[in-house]
C-alpha cells in the first residue's frame, strides 16, 4: 500500500509541475532563455549569455555559470560588440533609464544614466565613430529636449556620454552611418525635415554640417564618386532634383 501511494503521489506531483509550466509558473531554471553566444573574454571560446528575468547569466561552453549580472526589472537586449577595444565583446542591453554595458572579462556592469539627457530614447546603431579601437553606441532623441533634437554617443572606452543638440527642433532623423570626410571614423548623415537641410554630424567633434536640399524626397546613395576618400551623399528634393554633397569639400552641387 505504501508503495502504491508513493508512485501515485509521484505522479501526482508530476502532473501539478507540468499544469504550472503550462500556466507561466516554471521554477527559476526552467525561465533562462539562451539569447546570444559570444566570445566576452577574448580566449577564443563562445560563452552562452542567458536572459534570466531581471538578471544576465553568462555560463560556459561546458553549461556553468560564470556570472549573474544585475540588469534591472525591465529590460530589452540592444546587442553585442567590442565598445572598449580590448579582446572579448561586451554585451549591451536597457532599461528605461538607462544604457547598460557588461564588460564580463572584468565581471563589471556599467550603467549609462541617458535619460537625465533625454526624456524618450532610442539605440540608433553600434558603430565605430571616434576612430581609436572600439565601438561607440548611438541614441536618438526621439523626444525633444532643451528644445532641440540631439544625438548622444556613449564612448565605453572612456566611459563617457557625450550629447550635441542641433542648431533647431527639426524633425531630425538619420540617413545613413558613413565615412564622409576621409578621416577615421564615421559620421552620421541626419535629415532635418522642416529645416531642408542635411546635416552631417561628426562625432569626433560634435560639429555638424549644413547642406540645403530642399525638402528631402529620398536617398539616393552613399558612395565614393571621387575615387578621394569618403564617401558622398546623394539625396533627391520633392521637386525632382538630385544633389550631390561631398562633406570633405564642404559642397552640394546639383
Amino acid at each position: 500500500m505504501k508503495r502504491i501511494f508513493s508512485r501515485t503521489h509521484r505522479k501526482t506531483l508530476i502532473l501539478i509541475s507540468l499544469l504550472f509550466a503550462a500556466l507561466g509558473f516554471a521554477p527559476q531554471a526552467f525561465s533562462a532563455v539562451l539569447i546570444a553566444n559570444a566570445d566576452l573574454n577574448g580566449d577564443g571560446i563562445k560563452e552562452q549569455i542567458y536572459n534570466t528575468g531581471s538578471t544576465i547569466t553568462v555560463k560556459n561552453r561546458q553549461g556553468a555559470t560564470e556570472k549573474i549580472y544585475y540588469v534591472g526589472g525591465t529590460w530589452a537586449m540592444v546587442g553585442i560588440a567590442d565598445l572598449d577595444g580590448n579582446p572579448g565583446a561586451e554585451v549591451i542591453a536597457r532599461t528605461y533609464g538607462d544604457l547598460v554595458v557588461i564588460t564580463h572579462r572584468q565581471r563589471q556592469v556599467y550603467p549609462y544614466p541617458v535619460s537625465v539627457l533625454s526624456g524618450l530614447w532610442t539605440v540608433a546603431t553600434i558603430d565605430q565613430f571616434d576612430g581609436a579601437a572600439g565601438n561607440e553606441v548611438a541614441i536618438a532623441d526621439a523626444l525633444i529636449s532643451a528644445g532641440r533634437s540631439s544625438y548622444i554617443f556613449i564612448h565605453h572606452k572612456t566611459r563617457t556620454i557625450r550629447q550635441h543638440h542641433f542648431a533647431a527642433a527639426g524633425n531630425f532623423g538619420a540617413l545613413a552611418f558613413n565615412d564622409f570626410d576621409g578621416i577615421a571614423g564615421k559620421e552620421v548623415a541626419m535629415s532635418t525635415g522642416a529645416l531642408h537641410h542635411v546635416a552631417i554630424l561628426h562625432p569626433r567633434t560634435l560639429v555638424p554640417h549644413y547642406y540645403y536640399v530642399g525638402v528631402i524626397q529620398q536617398l539616393i546613395s552613399v558612395s565614393n564618386l571621387d575615387g578621394v576618400a569618403g564617401n558622398e551623399l546623394r539625396v533627391m528634393s520633392n521637386t525632382g532634383v538630385v544633389f550631390t554633397i561631398n562633406d570633405r569639400k564642404r559642397t552640394v552641387t546639383f
